[in-house]
């Protein structure tokens, strides 16, 4: 993982989210990435079009597909843990991309079906989470 000089925020709904800090977790306590399917996260996230009635997670804010055509794919996205309440009753999670959707753009574009991504933890999300807004980059 390459060292950010800056801090880095995801903002989703209410929720925002520390980036930089998550990277810092991640080289504090290494782990094996995992594969991700990079069509179904780029449609989610609204950088793909959608079929009829269906509806993205995300509308691509500050998105730059000239940008995404320079990233380097072998840095694997960052994933976050969630939970809402009611999967909290069942032990369910969810996750979401909080880092690499111009990654996941460059994937799809390029044709490849997968990225290497980390999944943070549960506790390690918490961690990094806040309900107050972040500034945005």
């Amino acid at each position: 993982m390459t060292d950010t000089p800056t801090e880095q925020w995801f903002i989703f709904a209410a929720w925002t989210f520390a980036v930089h800090t998550g990277q810092d977790m991640l080289r504090a306590a290494p782990r094996e990435p995992v594969q991700i399917e990079v069509e179904a996260w780029a449609r989610a996230y609204g950088l793909l079009p959608h079929p009829p009635g269906a509806v993205p997670l995300l509308h691509p804010v500050d998105f730059d597909p000239v940008y995404a055509m320079t990233t380097d794919l072998t840095e694997p996205l960052i994933l976050a843990t969630v939970q809402s309440a009611k999967q909290a009753e069942t032990g369910q999670v969810s996750h979401l991309l909080i880092d690499g959707r111009h990654r996941c753009y460059r994937a799809h574009i390029q044709g490849q079906p997968t990225l290497p991504a980390y999944l943070l933890t549960l506790a390690e999300t918490l961690a990094i989470r806040s309900h107050a807004r972040g500034p945005r980059r």
